[in-house]
């Protein structure tokens, strides 16, 4: 079966193939370990991946993500970001926030831009550091791009050469960055507004 068509492993009680939408149903919210691979798998996740041979729960080319919207309370993805291209990037991001119930997490680990993990596998269509994840934040929404900026960042790290972030769905209007950056903005507004 096409790959992008997708096709699936039932998981009782898990995940349902909805035959009306072409998505897959999941009865509660599941965890879901996005191109999963061999190598990065996690107890209690559905995995997805593209590549059969690894025999995944769900065989999918993303995007987008064959599920219903809010059907998951966490997205896991280790080293798949830096595969796509930053357009593709951006349009899976969106995917991640329609899957995500709210208050649902994104994990996300990719090499870090300026190792040598990142340049040396041919494959690698796109380079990461900790604030290219604030894009999905309301941190640079003034720039107007059409990117997903409603998750809320919870933390952001760079250890031995990877980055590794934890973004929250928040509720439509709800997320404001709370980087130092943005807090010191609001201070500053804030004293400007009462005058000191």
């Amino acid at each position: 079966m096409d790959a992008r068509a997708g096709s699936y492993r039932m998981i009782p009680g898990v995940v349902y193939f909805d035959r009306n939408g072409g998505l897959m149903y999941t009865p509660a919210p599941i965890k879901l370990n996005l191109g999963a691979g061999n190598r990065r798998l996690r107890e209690g996740y559905v995995t997805l991946d593209s590549d059969p041979q690894f025999n995944p729960d769900i065989i999918a080319r993303v995007p987008p993500i064959p599920l219903h919207d809010e059907s998951c309370s966490e997205v896991y993805s280790a080293h798949l970001f830096e595969h796509l291209t930053k357009e593709e990037a951006t349009e899976l991001v969106a995917e991640i926030w329609r899957v995500l119930e709210v208050g649902g997490t994104f994990d996300v680990t990719t090499p870090y831009a300026l190792s040598h993990g990142a340049f040396q596998d041919p494959d690698h269509r796109s380079y990461w550091v900790q604030e290219s994840w604030l894009y999905y934040t309301p941190h640079f929404a003034y720039l107007g791009r059409d990117y997903e900026q409603r998750f809320q960042m919870v933390t952001a790290a760079c250890e031995r050469d990877e980055v590794r972030v934890i973004l929250r769905k928040t509720a439509t209007l709800e997320a404001v960055c709370d980087c130092p950056i943005c807090e010191y903005g609001r201070m500053l507004a804030k004293e400007e507004t009462n005058g000191t």
